[in-house]
């Protein structure tokens, strides 16, 4: 008898271990639809989309890759500077990109420059770090932009990007925020954890 209640409790745990996490942000089912509408536009511009854009800088299309993957940008509009930092998880191996550029950012009256780019192992710790700091900050329900962070002539422009299988917060497995010289805390505490990986001081650049 007490063999079969100890049974029944382990598969009791497993089970509840095993089903779907919650998500514990805020967002209604319009407001995901809209979101999604949003991302799969910006993916589909032939133009502009953000296919080109990755390209000028030699960088993969997140959307497109198998492993879970997440990069944060910045440009410097009045420094002419651009730095990408992408973190990816591939064959149990944590892996840190990072790539620096003089950009035009006001005509294209040259080519975009790199200034420097390198790679390197992040511990499993530094990987979750960043990755729960997608969850924690509800970065899958955030608006892909918002209005009033529009209106800097001079500041800068921010990007963030997830892409995750199993992202049980809105389905999608992709998902892209960008904000110019952002003040909302959740997009600052993702980019920060970027940032701890390496010595850039952006907060000249708010």
């Amino acid at each position: 008898m007490k063999k079969n209640s100890f049974l029944f409790l382990l598969i009791t745990l497993i089970h509840l271990s095993c089903q779907k996490q919650k998500c514990n942000c805020e967002s209604t089912e319009k407001q995901i639809i809209r979101t999604d509408s949003i991302v799969k536009s910006i993916l589909n511009q032939p133009e502009n989309g953000l296919k080109k854009y990755w390209d000028r800088f030699q960088e993969p299309m997140l959307y497109d890759q198998a492993a879970e993957s997440y990069r944060f940008s910045i440009v410097g509009l009045l420094y002419d500077y651009c730095k990408i930092y992408r973190v990816e998880h591939k064959n149990q191996q944590y892996k840190l990109y990072v790539k620096e550029y003089a950009v035009s950012t006001t005509a294209r009256f040259r080519e975009d420059s790199l200034v420097s780019s390198f790679s390197k192992a992040i511990s499993k710790t530094q990987w979750s770090n960043i990755s729960h700091s997608f969850e924690e900050n509800c970065f899958w329900t955030m608006p892909v932009d918002i209005k009033t962070d529009d209106g800097y002539l001079d500041g800068s422009s921010w990007a963030l990007e997830g892409q995750k299988q199993n992202n049980f917060c809105t389905g999608s497995k992709f998902h892209v925020v960008l904000r110019n010289s952002p003040k909302s805390s959740k997009f600052l505490k993702i980019c920060e954890e970027f940032m701890a990986l390496d010595s850039l001081n952006v907060r000249r650049f708010y």
